[in-house]
């Protein structure tokens, strides 16, 4: 541990140096983003449905704001944990075929909201796999045809909606559901992508829902139920990990749980990106310093 040892739970601590503005931007970019994707979820389809998805990611990850980690620390985490859980999807999206190595989890959100505007463009429902359809969405927005300030602009909300595209590629070609609660729950312990696929190899294997990840952090799994997924997840750990002993992956499940239990104890996991912010000197930015969201639903005009 290095700044943050013996303040975790001083959440006040934390919140003097990452800075109101900051916070109040990302704040921003969360209810932007949900409006924009609540808007969506009516269109109906395969978009409709993946929007859905994507405004339950942010809803969960926006309740940091209420908890513990309160209004200031919380967004922050809320978008660290985003960004973290899109990093570990892709990877393993990328390993099985859905897309590309040089895709990019915002990027594909960007097309996707892209192509809800445009009715004359072949729907999801025509490709046999999403994989083929991003395929047809690259040709329809090629990368130079990007607008980089809106995509920079609405992260929180494409990448959010990546991911639940992306969410949805895996679980149709691994025949696994992978919910929205199991996928917070990667965020917040920052697993990355080989831990993600690991995990999801094993449970598969052992015909474990994958709800039982969370539930057995949470502790409310009992008796055989408990031992047989912690056994998985130890199994999972042990296949990328071989020069570990089961002494420190079981150390390593137990800060999971404890990250699980106790959002002060996601600080510890994003020790790096909260320290970046310190040395930034962000308290000392200005309002045209932050950088400002965009509203989807008004033709990227800022809002």
């Amino acid at each position: 541990m290095g700044f943050l040892s013996g303040i975790v739970s001083e959440i006040s601590k934390v919140a003097s140096f990452v800075g109101t503005a900051v916070s109040k931007s990302v704040s921003g970019a969360f209810k932007v983003a949900s409006a924009t994707l609540s808007s969506l979820a009516t269109t109906g389809g395969f978009i409709g449905s993946i929007a859905t998805g994507a405004n339950k990611l942010l809803g969960m990850a926006s309740a940091f704001m209420a908890g513990s980690l309160g209004s200031i620390v919380g967004p922050i985490i809320g978008d660290l944990v985003i960004q973290a859980i899109g990093k570990a999807v892709s990877w393993v999206a990328k390993k099985i075929g859905i897309v590309k190595e040089d895709d990019k989890v915002d990027e594909i959100g960007y097309r996707l909201e892209e192509a809800s505007k445009n009715e004359d463009w072949e729907k999801r429902e025509v490709f046999g796999s999403f994989s083929e359809y991003h395929e047809y969405l690259k040709e329809k927005i090629p990368d130079s045809e990007i607008d980089q300030k809106k995509l920079k602009e609405n992260r929180i909300g494409y990448t959010s909606l990546g991911i639940s595209a992306l969410k949805d590629g895996i679980g149709t070609k691994l025949g696994l559901d992978m919910p929205i609660d199991f996928l917070i729950e990667i965020g917040k312990c920052k697993l990355d992508g080989s831990e993600l696929n690991a995990l999801l190899n094993e449970f598969s294997a052992k015909g474990h829902d994958l709800s039982l990840f969370r539930q057995y952090l949470k502790g409310e799994l009992r008796g055989n139920m408990r031992r047989a997924v912690e056994d998985s997840i130890l199994n999972a750990l042990k296949s990328i990990y071989p020069e570990k002993s089961d002494e420190s992956l079981r150390v390593q499940i137990s800060s999971m749980r404890e990250v699980a239990r106790d959002d002060s104890k996601i600080l510890q996991n994003y020790e790096s990106e909260l320290e970046s912010l310190k040395n930034k000197d962000q308290m000392s930015q200005t309002a045209e310093d932050v950088p400002k969201v965009v509203n989807l639903e008004k033709g990227g005009k800022l809002s």
